[in-house]
Formats: structure tokens, C-alpha cells, sequence
């Protein structure tokens, strides 16, 4: 055994292996026979392989409450690191499907697609004056000037409403699948411009009393039925706070997109006559871009007010006009203004990472100054100091960007997997979420990396 003053250095010539353990303080072993170095703590050892090793004792850094703030600094740059992940995994996958949306076929023509909600909750009526009411207005909106045919449903697509989300399964199969439901009128699929793949549409004859009907979606009839004709099959399905109930396949619609931008999710629509709802939405197709169609709504409802035994201001019924081209305008905004959002998020987690890890590295830095001088008059090269330095920074954020990675794919593939399909994209947005990070890490570590590079080995041998 063998102790050494504070900056004292032993220097050892052996053959073989020799094991080197520090009992007390910090030393620096370097081997000069396979260029290998080693700062080692109380209690650990190395292996110096045959040739000259030199060993110096350091200042003794490892203990009191600047090795403690340390650690504290690391978990904190390594977490803001790897928080930025996920947001910069947000950010890209919104952009991706805004670009995705830009060109995607929404299912529906938005272009001279014009809807209003009304508000039946203002109406002291009963449930027949209410279906009076609305046939009324429907039959004075159609006559009205360039309108070539007009609905009722309780939505239209991207009107981010919430509307009913039931499970549904081929009669007599376990499988359910949660389904988007519409509750539709007759010309409701020529109204909003979606096409009819097979069978028919809802129509009069589908009215309280009746057979039960429905018509699917094509994904959802895939789904269903796959390899199979879903034309006059049955399906079960339950509404919220009613009993299952058997309904038959009359119809099959092709794909579009429900409530929001995303991933087409399958859809069920059903005769708004069997299943009337609180929410109910007039919908017409006229001319693009028409400005009378305001009028021609107000006037069409006012009309429809007439019919009531109470009268009822028009204001309290109808007051926005929704058109198809805000639908979508809308709907892509709202994606852009998400993805903006992540990005600041991310931003602002870099700009915090950036300073965590500077100031990390920079502290390390100023506690390993007599060290670096030394490695330097041993003959460690500046751009060999430099590179360690940035090593450092990385190993300092791999943690916290791993578990980074691992929230953003639970993220994207279970918290909301309402996405177009990512595809190939998706191991691109993680790389490029990873790959900032790390950039930032070594943007931060580069002025003490420098600093450190440029230590000069007299002037760090008398630094306290």
C-alpha cells in the first residue's frame, strides 16, 4: 500500500497485470502501454496492463454538497432532455398529418355544403309539433333558389361534435367493434356528397315501427364481414341507456372521415326517425359560396315557427349558418395550431436541457480542471479532451431521451392512435425527435468542451 500527497505521482514499470484499488481520496491512473486513463474513487479498482503506469492522487471531490447539487443538475438536464421528446414526437406526427389531410379524400364535398343547428330545446312544443316543425322547414328549404336537395341528421362530418360511440357486432358473433353512430334523414348521403357503394339509403319508409335498419361504412363492413356480403346480414348494437337491439344491413357508404381529421374510423348510420336525438342539425347543397343561403335558412325556420301554437323568436332556434369549406378549414387549423403547440412545448424543453447540460458539463469542467491538466502534460491530445467532454454531454441525456421515446410511443400507439396510419413516418419522427436532442446536448457541451480543451497543464496544476 501506498500513499500519496495531493498531486504526488507514482510511477510503476511491471510486466504482467496489475490491479491498482484506491482505498481513500480520488487518483488518476494512466497506462502507457495501451493509452488507457482512469479517474478512480474510493473503493475502485483497474487493471494496468504491462508497461509504465503512472498514478497521481486528486483533490478529493467526492464528498460535501457540490458532488450532491451535481447529480441534482444531471436527473434535471437528463429530464428535460428526454421531456422534450415526446413533444417533438407531437409536433412531427401533427405536421405529418397535416400534410397527410392536405391531399386526403375527405369522403364528403365540402364545397356547397351548408348546415345550421338548431336548437329544439327552445321549442315549448310537443315531440309531434316538434316533427311537424322540422318538416316544414325542410320542405321551404328545398324550395328556396340554387338548394338542390336538404337533410336532417344530428351531425355532419368534422363538426367536432361527440356524438354516440357504441359497440357493434355481427348478430350471433362475440367480435364488437366501437363505431362512430349518425343518426340520419332521408337524402342525407346526397346532401353531404358521400356515395352509395351498394344497397340503399335510409328513405320515408324507415320510421318509428318499423325494421330497424342501418348502413355501415366500407371499413366498417370489412370489418364485419369480411369475405362476405353484408347486404341484409343483421348486426346488434346497444345506444347509450337502451337495450341491444338487432338491426339489418340495408346499405354500405364509402369511407370518410367522422367528427375530426385523423384516422377514418368505422362508422354506423342510422333513420333518425327511429332514434330521434336532442341535436339536430338542418343540412343542405346549394351553389358554392351563396351568400343568400343565410337568408334562405332564416326564412325557412321562421316559417316553420309559424306552425307552432306558441311563438318562438327566431334567434332562440338559429343563429350560425355552417358551410363545408369552414369544416375544413377549420379542422386543418386545428391540426397546425396542435402542432405548433407541441413545438413550442418542445422549444421550450430544449432551451431548459440546453441550459441543464451547460451548466452540468460546465461544473464537471471546473472540478476536473487539475485532472484535464494533467491527462494534457501526459501527453492527451486537446481535440482527445474535447471529444471526451461531448461524451460526457451525451451520456449525460441517453437516459432521459430514452424514456422519452418510450412516452412518446405509448403516446402514439395507446393513448391516441386516432392518426392516419404513420407508416414509415413514424420511426423517422422518433429518430428526428432523438437525434435533436442529442444535437442540443452537444451544442450545450461544446463551450466548456473548448474551455476544457484549452486548459493549460502549469496554470491547472496550482488551481485550488
Amino acid at each position: 500500500m501506498v500513499t500519496l500527497k495531493l498531486d504526488q505521482s507514482l510511477r510503476i514499470r511491471r510486466s504482467g497485470t496489475t490491479r491498482i484499488t484506491c482505498l481513500a481520496g480520488r487518483a488518476w491512473v494512466t497506462n502507457q502501454g495501451d493509452l488507457r486513463d482512469f479517474v478512480l474513487e474510493r473503493g475502485e479498482s483497474v487493471d494496468a496492463t504491462r508497461g509504465l503506469t503512472i498514478i497521481t492522487a486528486l483533490k478529493n471531490d467526492s464528498a460535501g454538497a457540490g458532488q450532491r447539487v451535481g447529480r441534482l443538475q444531471r436527473f434535471t438536464a437528463a429530464a428535460q432532455a428526454g421531456l422534450a421528446v415526446p413533444f417533438l414526437v407531437i409536433c412531427g406526427v401533427y405536421l405529418d398529418q397535416a400534410g397527410t389531410t392536405a391531399f386526403a379524400d375527405v369522403g364528403f364535398k365540402p364545397q356547397g355544403l351548408y348546415a345550421a343547428r338548431l336548437n329544439l330545446g327552445a321549442l315549448p312544443t310537443t315531440e309531434d309539433e316538434q316533427r311537424i316543425f322540422l318538416r316544414t322547414v325542410r320542405d321551404s328549404l328545398a324550395q328556396a333558389p340554387g338548394v338542390s336537395s336538404v337533410s336532417i341528421g344530428d351531425g355532419v362530418p368534422l363538426d367536432f361534435v361527440n356524438r354516440d360511440d357504441v359497440r357493434v357486432a355481427r348478430d350471433g358473433d362475440g367480435t364488437f367493434f366501437t363505431v362512430h353512430t349518425t343518426r340520419v334523414a332521408p337524402g342525407y348521403l346526397e346532401t353531404i356528397g358521400t356515395r352509395l357503394i351498394a344497397g340503399r339509403t335510409i328513405d320515408a319508409d324507415d320510421r318509428e315501427g318499423s325494421e330497424r335498419v342501418v348502413l355501415l361504412s366500407e371499413p366498417l363492413a370489412r370489418q364485419l364481414f369480411p369475405g362476405s356480403d353484408p347486404l341484409g346480414a343483421r348486426v346488434a348494437l346497444a345506444l347509450s341507456g337502451s337495450e341491444p337491439h338487432t338491426y339489418t344491413v340495408v346499405g354500405i357508404t364509402a369511407d370518410l372521415v367522422s367528427t375530426q381529421m385523423g384516422n377514418p374510423r368505422a362508422q354506423l348510420f342510422m333513420s333518425f326517425a327511429q332514434h330521434p336525438a336532442p341535436r339536430v342539425l338542418l343540412i343542405a347543397r346549394a351553389t358554392p359560396a351563396d351568400a343568400g343561403m343565410r337568408g334562405a335558412f332564416a326564412n325557412a325556420i321562421a316559417g316553420g315557427l309559424r306552425t307552432l301554437p306558441q311563438p318562438v323568436e327566431p334567434d332562440a332556434v338559429f343563429r350560425e349558418l355552417i358551410t363545408g369549406e369552414s369544416l375544413i378549414e377549420i379542422s386543418r387549423s386545428d391540426i397546425l395550431t396542435m402542432s405548433a403547440a407541441g413545438g413550442v412545448a418542445a422549444a421550450v424543453a430544449l432551451v431548459l436541457a440546453m441550459l441543464g447540460v451547460y451548466g452540468v458539463i460546465a461544473f464537471m469542467v471546473a472540478m476536473r480542471t487539475r485532472e484535464i491538466g494533467i491527462r494534457v502534460a501526459l501527453g492527451a491530445s486537446r481535440a482527445r479532451v474535447l471529444r471526451d467532454v461531448l461524451v460526457d454531454a451525451l451520456r449525460l441525456v441517453v437516459p432521459g431521451i430514452a424514456v422519452g421515446l418510450a412516452l412518446a410511443v405509448i403516446w402514439v400507439r395507446l393513448i391516441d392512435p386516432s392518426w392516419y396510419p404513420l407508416g414509415g413516418v413514424e420511426p423517422l419522427v422518433y429518430s428526428a425527435a432523438a437525434a435533436t436532442s442529442f444535437f442540443v446536448a452537444v451544442l450545450a457541451g461544446i463551450p466548456s468542451a473548448r474551455r476544457a480543451a484549452a486548459v493549460q497543464p502549469m496554470i491547472a496544476m496550482r488551481a485550488e
